[in-house]
């Protein structure tokens, strides 16, 4: 199955311009993995993160690849660790999705929520996402891909399940917000079964 991997970083004020080097690195040392974004998002609700990176990897195999990979860690070591903000740290986001996912983020606001899902809920999570799935029906804008269960990593807590989706516009994003289905979930089904505000990555990933 494959993996998609959403990192959060945390870049320190004047190394902006050094964020899209990630990706390119990864890209030029070929890497394990498709390097697809590595760049800003938007902070309105990212909890002090800044950037992010998106690697799409074909499998699990592919994924444990990239984690001892000479390159990956060169660029780890050199291109991202050395932007980080004092005292901050990444956001590490990994989900194992099914063959029928196909993302094409190409031109597109990606859309990533973690949600810290209290022990004894992650069923009722998974159930609020089949309602906001089924909010399609009633104009819910956006191509929401997949929602559940993270991948287990350090990086990741107290996070332990990933909303992800592609809207083609920030506007088409900004409609889902209010939403009606969308609003009804949140109230509903998923505020009440986390311990701490979801994190948001939101981004524009190029054509």
């Amino acid at each position: 199955m494959p993996i998609l991997r959403f990192v959060g970083i945390p870049v320190a004020p004047g190394k902006e311009h050094l964020v899209p080097a990630i990706a390119e690195g990864l890209r030029e040392g070929k890497a394990p993995g498709n390097p697809v974004f590595s760049g800003p998002i938007d902070q309105a609700r990212s909890k002090g993160l800044t950037h992010a990176l998106y690697v799409q990897f074909a499998d699990r195999a592919e994924f444990e690849a990239y984690q001892p990979d000479p390159t990956h860690l060169d660029v780890a070591k050199n291109r991202v660790f050395p932007l980080f903000q004092e005292g901050k740290g990444p956001l590490v986001l990994d989900v194992e999705v099914p063959e029928s996912v196909k993302p094409n983020p190409k031109g597109k606001i990606t859309h990533v929520v973690a949600f810290a899902v209290k022990e004894g809920h992650f069923d009722d999570w998974a159930k609020g996402f089949e309602r906001l799935k089924a909010g399609k029906a009633q104009g819910l804008p956006g191509n929401l891909l997949f929602g559940g269960r993270l991948l287990p990593d350090e990086r990741t807590k107290p996070y332990n399940h990933v909303l992800v989706g592609e809207y083609e516009s920030w506007d088409e994003l900004k409609a889902y917000g209010p939403h009606p289905a969308h609003q009804a979930v949140v109230t509903e089904n998923f505020r009440p079964i986390v311990s701490e505000p979801a994190v948001v990555l939101d981004f524009l990933v190029p054509n």
